[in-house]
């Protein structure tokens, strides 16, 4: 049954926001009624996961450091409000303040992990990775096709951008970042096992074929920003696992490929259309005077787009403009919304979470998943200079099953070595 559940909330990551708060759902509610301890004997696990995992530990006071920081900035931003246009945005502190529960997703979800064999644990693997192959031929008739969501490519308006069942093109970009590098984790793993005269644990033509699918629709999402930071992390990627003799070889390969696909009319036209650009820069400078405002704690966690639309009536009166939205980068909305305080303790996850992945790979420990999540994690950051992907609730899901993946491993000591 857990693995069941475990297996229900993989596939449900690739769904519409919904479907997945009913795959956590249903896997939060089957872990509490199969409990060894009792249908509350999941904190007991989550005790006992404290206690014996000492990198679970550190995450979860990390977690709730940053939580402190997020409702630091809420309740001093409601007492303390910044107007604009004779307005504020005060209220809803709760309604705010509940997204940090993703935080604490991962030591939950890990405690009943590690009671897995390793052949349930890579049926769960497969299921996920299955998913995201379907989501992505999915994706590729949507670019031609646009339902369910039909957002027109600005530039190319006879095509539309892969928003799959998200919404919206900057979720899908950073979204399917993790299946697309764990899956190039796998392929590579598959070569260690030939090498090693093991068997192969997945079929490596249905790997390959889910993560080209997975590839393709990466880059029809046309995220701009995508299109730097993927080449970027497969580059990365290539140069940590091929053999330094193919370097130039898989160099002039990428460079063939990057410039065909940049020849490619939409491509040229998507690139160089200014659409976003003035806008997002200035939102930049609207949250660095929020900055100013409130340099500790911020104006409050998740209010800058509300503020930013009261900031931009004050200062464009009597213009018809009303464009509006968080501050279209990491750094900058978590240095507005939750100040300094809350910037160094999202640096501070960060940094945790790379941390995590480069001890596990010194250490031998599933070296090509931790590589293939360390790029992932880059094409994440690099993404987030452009986009406010940190707390996209279905963004979060993606990232928060990742670290619960790398909680697990951190616990074992030496498997799956290069």
């Amino acid at each position: 049954m857990v693995v069941i559940a475990f297996a229900i909330y993989a596939a449900s990551l690739f769904g519409p926001m919904a479907i997945m708060s009913a795959g956590v759902g249903v896997l939060l509610i089957t872990l509490m009624m199969t409990s060894p301890y009792g249908i509350f004997g999941v904190f007991k696990e989550l005790r006992l996961e404290i206690k014996n995992h000492p990198f679970s530990k550190i995450y979860l006071y990390i977690s709730l450091i940053l939580t402190f920081a997020c409702l630091l900035s809420l309740v001093i931003g409601d007492l303390f409000p910044l107007v604009y246009n004779s307005k504020n945005v005060s209220g809803n502190v709760l309604e705010r303040f509940f997204k940090v529960w993703y935080l604490f997703l991962p030591v939950l979800v890990v405690t009943r992990m590690r009671t897995l064999s390793d052949h349930h644990l890579r049926s769960i693997l497969k299921v996920w990775m299955t998913a995201f192959g379907l989501i992505s031929c999915f994706g590729i008739l949507q670019f031609f096709w646009g339902w369910p969501n039909y957002q027109v490519i600005p530039s190319s308006k006879e095509y539309f951008h892969s928003t799959l069942l998200f919404g919206h093109h900057l979720s899908t970009a950073s979204t399917l970042i993790f299946p697309f590098f764990i899956g190039l984790g796998l392929l590579r793993e598959q070569l260690a096992f030939v090498d090693r005269g093991k068997t192969r644990i997945f079929n490596t033509p249905y790997l390959l074929t889910i993560v080209l699918l997975g590839g393709v629709t990466l880059f029809l999402s046309f995220s701009r920003m995508l299109w730097i930071s993927l080449p970027l992390g497969i580059i990365v990627w290539f140069v940590w696992n091929a053999p330094k003799r193919y370097y130039a070889f898989i160099s002039l390969v990428l460079l063939v490929i990057s410039a065909a696909a940049f020849q490619l009319p939409a491509v040229k036209e998507r690139i160089n259309t200014k659409i976003g650009i003035g806008t997002r820069i200035e939102l930049w400078k609207a949250n660095f005077e929020f900055f100013k405002e409130r340099p500790l704690t911020g104006v409050g966690w998740r209010k800058t787009q509300e503020l930013s639309k009261h900031y931009f009536e004050q200062k464009n009166k009597g213009s018809k403009k009303s464009f509006y939205s968080h501050a279209h980068n990491n750094f900058i909305e978590m240095l507005s919304g939750t100040g300094i305080i809350g910037l160094l303790s999202w640096i501070l996850y960060s940094i945790f979470i790379f941390y995590l992945l480069f001890k596990l790979y010194r250490n031998g420990v599933e070296v090509h998943l931790c590589v293939g999540l360390i790029c992932a994690w880059l094409v994440f950051h690099l993404n987030g200079l452009t986009q406010v992907n940190f707390w996209e609730g279905k963004v979060m899901h993606q990232m928060m099953w990742s670290v619960s993946w790398i909680l697990l491993w951190a616990g074992v000591r030496k498997k799956h070595a290069a």
